[in-house]
């Protein structure tokens, strides 16, 4: 109590003026309750109702097919246990058009505690839920799959999301997964997440920009590569947008692909094995064991290009390559050294191994057809890899033995000497 001032005269003053409409009931919960005995201003201009309008009245004139009945229910519940109450819902005014309300309702007792009416205090937030809904569509009209996640669990995604994992709704893609990181395919190049424990936000953060690329397959398993944008929303969360950049990685991946193959035999080229030799060699040791080089070349192959031409000594060249990959494990190397001449790198314990890989390439193509040409065979050198060799040196030393090879009648095998 305010000294010198009626209590009343305030409470009416500040209905009179509040910006938020203001609604008090009786405190009569059962049909046909609560009555509605008093709206203030705001709440006239907002509705169109007026006080005689409304009088006798429950706020139920205030619904319609769109108020969610959800919220009604959880109201009456919490109006019924004399709680407080705060959501939103859709209010339909005088002339039937629609308008977002929040509300606040509480209840008002008397002096002996009793229940005698409940107040509801309301902001018209239309505006504030038309804008959203606006933003919502510019979000959902963009092609970047765009998420709000705390890392573990999402929180929203848009239309572009729903589309590619085929769902129709975030709900629908929790009941499979929690986060959009178990989506990650392991692939070589891209991230993925190693643990369970691994915070795969801040992981990608710590990468370079041109790493931060991850990939995913859309509802029908087609795989797609995605640039990952990071950026903070507030409350512990992170807005992430997945720029779908499939086309870029195939285009990078074909000049890639032109940079370090030889586009006759299809077979790796030098500058692939300078740019990767120190790193299979470091490979090999952690994995222990040494690389193992061969070194060989198509006997006569220049009476081939004198007496058939050389559009038969491309298509043995190809043979070659297509019969030493065939003879060969998936894990090793085929490299056009260049001309007649072919490098294979494989990863062994002892040079009897890749001794023996080479005698199979051998006999492979000794054995095999290149017609018009009558036989074609080949001479090997090979050797093994010391820790600290460059590619130069372990090359001579094969490169020695393939000469040894030749000069002792080739199609034979020699070992390089220690």
């Amino acid at each position: 109590m305010i000294k010198g001032i009626d209590n009343e005269s305030i409470l009416a003053a500040i209905c009179k003026n509040s910006y938020n409409s203001i609604l008090i009931t009786d405190a009569n919960l059962d049909l046909p309750g609560p009555k509605i005995v008093y709206v203030n201003e705001a709440f006239t201009k907002t509705t169109g109702y007026t006080l005689e309008d409304l009088h006798g009245k429950t706020p139920r004139i205030l619904q319609g097919k769109e108020t969610d009945p959800k919220v009604l229910q959880e109201l009456k519940s919490k109006c019924q246990q004399g709680k407080d109450f705060a959501g939103s819902n859709i209010n339909y005014a005088k002339d039937g058009s629609i308008y977002h309300v929040e509300w606040n309702i509480s209840p008002i007792k008397n002096s002996q505690g009793k229940i005698t009416h409940f107040i509801s205090i309301q902001r018209n937030i239309t505006h504030e839920v038309e804008t959203i809904y606006t933003l919502q569509k510019i979000i959902d009209q963009q092609k970047n799959i765009i998420i709000i996640t705390d890392g573990l669990k999402l929180n929203y995604v848009n239309q572009s999301f729903k589309n590619f994992f085929g769902v129709e709704s975030l709900e629908e893609f929790l009941t499979q997964d929690d986060c959009i990181c178990s989506r990650f395919s392991e692939i070589e190049g891209f991230y993925y997440r190693k643990t369970e424990d691994e915070n795969w936000i801040k992981a990608l953060q710590n990468l370079s920009s041109e790493k931060r690329i991850v990939s995913m397959q859309d509802e029908n398993f087609v795989p797609h590569g995605f640039f990952v944008g990071i950026d903070d929303f507030g409350d512990n969360k992170d807005i992430i947008t997945f720029t779908d950049i499939t086309e870029s990685i195939g285009e990078k991946r074909t000049l890639k692909h032109k940079a370090y193959h030889d586009h006759l035999s299809g077979a790796f080229n030098r500058e692939f094995i300078y740019d990767h030799f120190e790193h299979y060699k470091q490979e090999a040791y952690k994995n222990g064991t040494y690389l193992g080089l061969i070194i060989f070349d198509i006997d006569h192959f220049k009476h081939v290009n004198d007496t058939y031409g050389h559009n038969v000594g491309d298509k043995v060249i190809q043979k070659i390559a297509t019969i030493t990959k065939e003879t060969t494990r998936a894990s090793d190397y085929l490299i056009r050294w260049g001309g007649e001449e072919f490098v294979v790198l494989a990863q062994v314990k002892v040079i009897e191994q890749i001794e023996t890989v080479a005698e199979h390439i051998r006999v492979a193509i000794e054995n095999d057809s290149f017609d018009p040409v009558p036989q074609v065979t080949a001479s090997f050198g090979i050797a093994l890899s010391e820790k600290e060799e460059t590619l130069e040196a372990l090359v001579k030393k094969a490169d020695d033995a393939l000469y040894r090879a030749k000069n002792e009648g080739r199609n034979k095998v020699v070992r390089a000497k220690r």
